[in-house]
């Protein structure tokens, strides 16, 4: 038994020896070249001869997974380097971890099958296995958006639901306005949007297609393709539905609605009371009413000036003057009024003899002729020296003076002037052998005294009175140097002056102005002074009183020849002296007006010459025309059923 046993171990012995023959012992490589046949034979199933590296071998043999292969007891530095083969598991076979057995190996896996062989699974009938699945198998193709749920059995995918055979996308919720083409995923109809997600939004809440409306249906809401529905107060533009645009019912002429019943005026208009855009006229439209920007359209009896603003209408003209009422014209200052209603030129001073052809501007009719002070005058052509031109070519002398067979003026001497020539008033030049006498006259000085007893002689103008001494005549004096008497200087020479209030017209002999007499004593002219006690009764407030029962007039006043006191000159017309025309009033002193009846002073007249009516109770809201007449403004009306006082109430 023992013997059998050691020769049949002695045999394995050496055919393992044989087996496991290492390769490159002693240096040199052995190659046994079997066939493949013998080198792959399969011992048992699913295991198979391989060659492999002795240290691989020995690794393997450590991890105790090496149950059909003994290795050799040849030293370790002997086998580095060395081959040897093994019984291990076939390519395709992987060992069991547990039995230790070599199975067959599914690289892909073969779930729900069996791995009958390497890669290879086999499944259950009905089934067939796709990368390691074994998944049902369905002899007819399943419909669209399906799959084989189980064999020859179809159901729908995720997300979808059968229906009439046919698998259709579920979208939870539905599919509002559109159609539901995937799972939760909807086409909108054409018009139509999916409204964005509100925020919080889990997916699962519906998706609802709203309707388009192209410019985004401001202050209103889309309520179909195209179509706004507006808010409250907005409307939409005629062929316009998808614009909300604010509404006023009232209508908004010459402007923009923009807010509900809210107007904005164009440029040019602006809002009145009832909220409508009525034209502006910034500048006004007094006696008028605006019915354009900037466009007045006046009242009967205005017209609209260069400015666009009603100004009174004069249709007979208003030349140098303005038409300050209907057919009313105010004369610019140095015009009046005529019986015609026409500005005429006005001379202050009266234009007797002339006519006044601007203001303070006579133009004299022939014969007569302006002098220093615009007043026409008579005129003597001829000259009117030593008098006054009274009349066309007549002379009214002056005191000493008369008139010659020329019409000149010639001094007069009272005592006549035989023997000697009259060279002054009351003043003879004696001829030669005459001197004057106690009278003045012109007498043989013969007899008187002897030339002789002059040395030089006197000359005929004086006589001798004395040795050596002369005594001139009335306007000649003695000549220092010939003690002869010679005339006086051409300007005549007047001993005492004749004052402020006069001139000396010939040697001591003074005139003196309108009026005023020359004093007995002195020969002057009285100085104006206030003696109103000697004027009975006295002068008034203008004048001055220059002598016993005689005024002298302030300019512009005259003597009144019944009670002797200065009273207003009244021209041709018989108007006062007033510089500007009372408008509305009367002139009844030197400018000073006096207003007609309904008429006051205007408090902003500096003038004081423009008489406006008056309207009891004032005239709120409109213009004061005539007395108690009240034109109210635009916009106002006179209040009905009330009388008395006119109000002007809001339209």
């Amino acid at each position: 038994m023992y013997k059998t046993l050691f020769v049949s171990s002695v045999l394995w012995t050496l055919l393992v020896s044989d087996t496991l023959a290492i390769e490159g012992v002693k240096g040199r490589h052995v190659h046994h070249d079997r066939p493949n046949s013998v080198l792959n034979s399969t011992v048992q199933a699913g295991l198979c001869y391989k060659r492999i590296r002795y240290a691989d071998a020995l690794a393997l043999n450590a991890t105790g997974q090496f149950p059909h292969n003994t290795l050799p007891s040849t030293p370790q530095e002997g086998t580095k380097g060395g081959w040897i083969t093994i019984l291990d598991c076939c390519d395709g076979y992987e060992r069991s971890s547990t039995s230790g057995d070599c199975n067959p190996s599914c690289i892909d896996g073969c779930l729900g099958g069996e791995c009958t062989g390497p890669n290879v699974c086999t499944c259950s009938p009905g089934w067939i296995a796709q990368k390691g699945v074994c998944v049902p198998s369905c002899e007819q193709p399943c419909q669209k958006d399906a799959y084989c749920f189980s064999p020859n059995v179809c159901t729908c995918k995720l997300g979808y639901e059968e229906e009439n055979g046919n698998c259709k996308p579920i979208c939870p919720g539905g599919c509002k306005n559109g159609e539901c083409v995937a799972p939760r995923v909807c086409r909108c109809r054409e018009g139509y949007v999916i409204q964005p997600s509100p925020e919080g939004f889990t997916g699962i809440e519906g998706k609802e297609c709203v309707p388009v409306c192209e410019n985004g249906c401001r202050n209103g809401e889309c309520t179909a393709p195209g179509v706004c529905t507006c808010h409250e107060g907005y409307i939409n533009p005629s062929g316009d539905t998808e614009s909300c645009v604010p509404s006023c019912p009232s209508g908004c002429s010459n402007g923009e609605c923009i807010a509900p019943n809210v107007c904005k005026c164009k440029p040019g208009f602006t809002l009145d009371s009832t909220n409508r855009c009525v034209p502006e006229c910034p500048q006004g439209c007094i006696n008028g009413e605006c019915i354009a920007p900037s466009v007045c359209r006046c009242k009967p009896g205005f017209t609209l000036d260069s400015t666009n603003r009603c100004v009174p209408d004069c249709p007979q003209g208003c030349t140098n003057g303005e038409c300050v009422s209907p057919g009313v014209c105010k004369c610019i200052q140095g015009f009046t009024l005529d019986s015609t209603n026409k500005c005429v030129p006005e001379c202050p001073q009266g234009c007797t003899n002339g006519e006044c052809v601007s203001p303070g501007v006579c133009k004299c009719i022939p014969g007569f002729t302006l002098d220093s002070t615009n007043k026409c005058v008579p005129e003597c052509v001829q000259g009117c020296i030593n008098g006054e031109c009274v009349a066309p070519g007549i002379c009214n002398c002056s005191p000493g003076y008369v008139l010659d067979s020329n019409r000149n003026c010639v001094p007069d001497c009272p005592q006549d002037c035989a023997n000697g020539v009259c060279v002054t008033p009351g003043v003879c030049k004696c001829n030669l052998g005459y001197s004057h006498d106690s009278n003045g006259r012109c007498v043989n000085t013969q007899s008187e005294s002897k030339v002789s007893d002059c040395q030089f002689d006197c000359g005929p103008n004086a006589r001798c009175v004395g040795r050596n001494r002369c005594s001139c005549n009335l306007g000649y004096r003695l000549d220092p140097d010939t003690r002869r008497c010679i005339p006086l200087s051409n300007s005549f020479e007047c001993r005492n002056g004749c004052g402020i209030n006069g001139f000396c017209a010939g040697p001591d002999m003074c005139i003196c102005n309108y009026g005023m007499p020359v004093d007995p004593v002195t020969g002057r002219c009285p100085d104006l002074q206030p003696t109103q006690s000697q004027c009975q009764p006295d002068c008034g407030p203008n004048g001055s009183c220059v002598g016993p029962n005689r005024c002298v007039c302030n300019f512009g006043y005259i003597v009144d020849p019944d009670t002797g006191r200065c009273i207003p000159q009244r021209g041709t017309t018989g108007e006062a002296m007033c510089e500007l025309p009372c408008l509305n009033g009367d002139c009844t002193g030197i400018n000073q007006c006096t207003c007609r009846r309904g008429y006051t002073l205007s408090p902003s007249d500096v003038t004081r010459t423009r008489c406006v009516p008056v309207c009891m109770g004032g005239c709120h809201n409109g213009v004061c025309t005539a007395p108690n007449m009240c034109i109210c403004n635009p916009g106002y009306r006179k209040e009905a059923g009330v009388k008395g006082r006119q109000r002007c109430v809001p339209v």
